[in-house]
């Protein structure tokens, strides 16, 4: 993967060239040629790396046809080392045989698979770390040319450790004296999503106050040390916290990694906050890397500027200088524009002083808290009244005015449907009975024509005029009814 930070992976037990066996009867005599090498190949710029002789190394004199070039190479424990051989972990990798004054070991041959080795190289590094043993050549911090050498060795059985955190066992001998290490490409790395909808990609947009869903994918190598993942948003998004970020298993995120593995604090400037893996954790990854999920959110806030890109940079480091970063998510807030005309007027005759709510919902809810710019072109969504942007002032009725020239622009909501109310009509005109319908575009292209028409609102069938006219119909049929009954009455007297 391009930029991507190689690390040790593991203990190279292939790199013993030599079975360690005891040749009691043959004679000895100590060899101590300091002109061996040992190289890291591709390693990593700005870590260090140390190296400890681990065994010293007597060699026979002339082999002979009686022979094998395992009895000519005999293994013997030194005094930095002999707590580790005798009552440490090491001893139990081995067997030993004393002769005179020097313990002579062999390997034991059930204990040379791969996981064993690598067991035992972290056995070694942390026995060297636990009783500050020095390193046998000076440490190297690696530069622009990705080697560490160590040149004039004396023979011996060596470990390489580096801030990585692995360690690596080498066998040097006259028959192998320039021993070559190469490190493997596998590195911890991380990719950020971005909830859109059901789906997380690498764009979203919302509107101000809106919360933003997020999830970094971070895969971490067996063998690393000092993982930690740093998060840094821009000025338009709000962290919610440590108590919303999570650590998952699983991309679905629904198996949540133990708290105690992981720590979630806030970062320092300009990063919005960091995720830092425990130790233990990282020592009992057994596999060679394993995946890890962490989903956060954030609100937009009152920050965000129209077609400016919010991002969120996903960064994870390791070891003194590992470090890798993924590609920012992107999250954007929109805008559109009204134009408020006369219904009647074929060139669309401009009308001021329309005054409009705004709702995310045909009817009911609440509408929408918005400030205007000090020209009063411009109407933006308010998330926190006192951090909307200078040059703004907070709408006490949350209504909208149109200008001269009919229109209006909202700033700082979603690629969705919105609803505009009209609360104020323009004098002489009827103000709109039903909510307008504006659907928002992702490229802020959208102008809503909203007419008006002009003219005293007429009553409408079963309104007061003809309820007058019925009860006045009424009236007249009871006089009627009550002067023919006195009529009546009258002509019989």
């Amino acid at each position: 993967m391009k930029g991507l930070k190689k690390i040790l992976t593991g203990i190279l037990a292939g790199a013993m060239a030599l079975s360690m066996t005891i040749s009691a009867g043959t004679a000895m005599k100590a060899n101590a040629a300091a002109d061996n090498t040992i190289t890291v190949q591709s390693a990593v710029e700005g870590e260090t790396y140390n190296i400890y002789r681990l065994l010293d190394l007597d060699t026979a004199g002339l082999a002979t046809e009686d022979t094998t070039e395992d009895d000519a190479y005999l293994y013997t424990i030194n005094d930095t080392w002999k707590g580790f051989w005798t009552t440490g972990a090491g001893a139990s990798y081995i067997t030993t045989n004393t002769v005179g004054t020097r313990t002579y070991v062999v390997w034991k041959e059930d204990m040379k698979s791969g996981a064993q080795m690598e067991a035992f190289g972290k056995a070694a590094a942390k026995y060297a770390a636990d009783n500050n043993i020095a390193p046998s050549s000076a440490a190297i911090e690696v530069g622009a040319n990705a080697e560490a050498k160590w040149t004039g060795l004396e023979n011996g059985y060596y470990m390489v450790t580096s801030t990585l955190g692995s360690a690596v066992s080498v066998a040097s001998t006259p028959a192998t004296k320039n021993n070559v290490i190469s490190e493997k490409n596998q590195g911890n790395t991380t990719e950020k999503q971005v909830l859109e909808g059901n789906t997380y990609g690498s764009t979203s947009d919302g509107m101000i106050g809106d919360l933003v869903t997020f999830r970094s994918k971070v895969v971490i190598a067996k063998n690393s040390v000092n993982v930690v993942y740093h998060d840094t948003m821009t000025g338009g998004l709000t962290w919610t916290g440590a108590a919303d970020t999570k650590v998952y298993t699983d991309e679905a995120c629904t198996e949540e990694l133990a708290a105690s593995n992981y720590a979630v604090a806030a970062g320092t400037a300009p990063e919005t906050f960091t995720v830092s893996f425990t130790k233990a954790y990282l020592d009992g990854i057994a596999e060679a890397s394993v995946n890890l999920y962490i989903k956060y959110n954030a609100n937009i806030n009152d920050k965000a500027v129209v077609a400016t890109a919010e991002t969120n940079t996903p960064k994870i480091t390791w070891g003194e200088n590992g470090t890798y970063t993924g590609t920012p998510t992107e999250t954007y807030v929109r805008k559109f524009q009204i134009l408020k005309y006369d219904a009647t007027d074929s060139t669309k005759k401009a009308l001021a002083g329309a005054k409009f709510q705004l709702y995310t919902s045909a009817n009911g809810g609440d509408a929408i808290n918005v400030a205007v710019s000090s020209d009063g072109k411009t109407y933006r969504v308010v998330y926190e009244e006192d951090k909307i942007p200078a040059g703004y002032t907070v709408v006490t009725d949350k209504k909208m005015t149109t200008l001269d020239n009919g229109t209006l622009h909202v700033e700082g909501v979603d690629s969705v449907t919105y609803y505009l109310e009209e609360t104020d009509a323009p004098v002489g005109y009827n103000k709109l009975t039903e909510r307008v319908a504006v659907t928002v575009s992702a490229d802020n292209s959208v102008i809503v024509d909203v007419p008006n028409s002009s003219g005293a609102v007429l009553p409408s069938t079963g309104g007061i005029g003809t309820t007058i006219f019925y009860i006045i119909g009424g009236l007249l049929i009871v006089a009627a009814v009550v002067f023919f009954v006195v009529r009546r009455k009258a002509d019989a007297e």
